[in-house]
C-alpha cells in the first residue's frame, strides 16, 4: 500500500509553491499584455537626490517610447555629465538663458533638434546661448534647489522659470506638488538647500517593480478618485482642481487660495535671489492641452478626469492671478497661452501628446516662437514687467 502522496506531507509548501507559481504567471501576463503602461514610477534615469527632491543621473542614455494612444516616434534622450540634456556648454561668449520646469522643459518624448531649447539655439544662437533643465513633477521649490545647487555655476543672465498648473495643485489631490516639497525642505534663509527624503526598504522596492503590484495600485487609486468626485468638493482631486483653475480666483476655495499664494511666494523668493546676484528672471506658465477640444482627447478620457473628449477647460484664472502676482512683483511676464493660440490658429497640426499631454515637436516650436518675441522684442531691452490682463 502506498504512503501519503508527497502533496500531502507537504501540503503547506505545496500551497506555497502554487501559489507562487500563479503569481509569476500573472505578472510575466501582465508585462506581455500591459507592458510599459505598468511600467514603475521610478527609472534608472531619475533618481532621489537629498539636494533637489530628484534628478537625472549624470551621464545616463534612456530612450522615451509612446504609450496607450500617443503616436511619437521613439526618442533618445542622452543626458550629459554636468546632468542636462544636450551637449556639454563650453565657455560662456554670450549673454545666457537658462530654461528651468519639469517635464515640459525636459522634453523627452521628442528629438533633441526639436526642443525647445534646441530650436532657440538655432534660431538665435548668435545673441544668446540657451541652457535648459526640466524634470518631471519639478515646482517652484525644488527648481529653487537645483538652481542653487547647479544652475549658478552656469553663469546665466536670466533664468525663464516654466510654471505649470500642477505645481499649485493642493497636497491632497496630487503627491508631487510643491506644497509636498515646501514641506519636506531644509531651508537657509529662504533657500531650500536640500531634503528630508523617505528611506524605502527592500520590500517597498521590490513591490515597486512588479506588475501586479502597480495594478493593484492604480485600481486603489482609480477608486480613491471616483469616491472623492462623488463627495463633490470636500476632498481635492486633479480634476477638481484643473477646474477651479478655469474660474475667477475669486472663487478659488479659501485653502487652494492660499496654496497658491504660498507657492507664488516661492517664485518671488526665487525672483529676489536671482536678483540679488546680478541674474534676471522671467516667468511663464505652460499652457494647458485641455483648453482645446482637439487637444488632448485621449488624456480627457482618462479616469483621472473622466471627461468627453471634446472638453474644453481653461486655466484663466489662474494664469491671471499669477500675471498679476509677477507684474505686482516685477517679475517679467512671458504669454505663451498668446503664442499657442496663434500657432492654433495657423494649422491645425497638434500641439500636444493626445495621451499624456506634453508638447509635440509643433508644441516644442510654438514655444520657442513665444520666446524669440519675448527676448528679441521690446523687453529685451528694458525687461519691464509685463501689465496684468485687464
Amino acid at each position: 500500500m502506498e504512503g501519503p502522496s508527497w502533496f500531502s506531507r507537504h501540503a503547506a509548501l505545496a500551497l506555497v509553491l502554487i501559489n507562487a507559481a500563479f503569481l509569476v504567471v500573472v505578472e510575466a501576463g501582465l508585462r506581455l499584455v500591459l507592458g510599459a503602461d505598468l511600467r514603475p514610477t521610478d527609472s534608472a534615469y531619475v533618481v532621489p537626490n537629498t539636494l533637489t527632491h530628484h534628478d537625472y543621473r549624470p551621464g545616463v542614455t534612456f530612450v522615451t517610447r509612446p504609450t496607450g494612444a500617443d503616436r511619437f516616434p521613439p526618442a533618445e534622450n542622452k543626458i550629459n555629465a554636468l546632468g542636462l540634456r544636450g551637449p556639454l556648454p563650453g565657455a560662456k561668449t554670450r549673454p545666457r538663458v537658462l530654461l528651468v520646469g519639469d517635464s515640459f522643459v525636459q522634453a523627452d518624448e521628442v528629438f533633441w533638434e526639436q526642443t525647445l531649447t534646441a530650436r532657440l539655439n538655432q534660431r538665435l544662437g548668435d545673441r544668446f546661448e540657451f541652457l535648459a533643465h526640466g524634470i518631471p513633477s519639478w515646482a517652484p521649490t525644488t527648481e529653487f534647489s537645483w538652481i542653487y545647487h547647479r544652475g549658478l555655476a552656469l553663469q546665466p543672465d536670466r533664468v525663464v522659470l516654466f510654471l505649470c498648473v500642477n505645481d499649485f495643485f493642493r497636497r491632497g489631490a496630487f503627491h508631487d506638488t510643491d506644497e509636498v516639497y515646501r514641506q519636506q525642505a531644509v531651508y537657509e534663509g529662504v533657500v531650500p538647500v536640500r531634503y528630508r527624503l523617505p528611506e524605502p526598504g527592500v520590500v517597498a522596492d521590490a513591490l515597486q517593480q512588479m506588475a501586479l503590484y502597480q495594478l493593484i495600485r492604480r485600481g486603489i487609486h482609480r477608486w480613491r478618485d471616483a469616491t472623492r468626485q462623488a463627495d463633490g468638493d470636500s476632498l481635492p482631486t486633479i480634476r477638481s482642481e484643473i477646474t477651479w483653475f478655469s474660474r475667477r480666483s475669486s472663487d478659488w476655495p479659501d485653502d487652494l487660495r492660499r496654496n497658491v499664494d504660498q507657492t507664488a511666494e516661492v517664485v518671488r523668493s526665487l525672483h529676489r535671489y536671482l536678483g540679488d546676484r546680478g541674474v534676471a528672471m522671467s516667468a511663464c506658465l505652460v499652457p494647458s492641452g485641455f483648453a482645446w477640444t482637439d487637444e488632448v482627447r485621449a488624456g480627457k478620457q482618462h479616469p483621472l478626469y473622466g471627461w468627453p473628449a471634446t472638453t474644453c477647460v481653461s486655466q484663466q484664472g489662474l494664469e491671471e492671478y499669477l500675471r498679476q502676482h509677477c507684474h505686482t512683483a516685477g517679475i517679467p511676464w512671458i504669454d505663451l497661452q498668446a503664442a499657442f493660440e496663434q500657432a492654433k490658429a495657423r494649422s491645425p497640426e497638434l500641439l500636444f501628446n493626445t495621451l499624456e499631454g506634453h508638447w509635440t515637436a509643433a508644441g516644442h516650436a510654438a514655444a520657442a516662437a513665444a520666446l524669440e518675441a519675448y527676448l528679441v522684442g521690446p523687453l529685451s531691452e528694458g525687461n519691464a514687467p509685463s501689465p496684468p490682463s485687464p
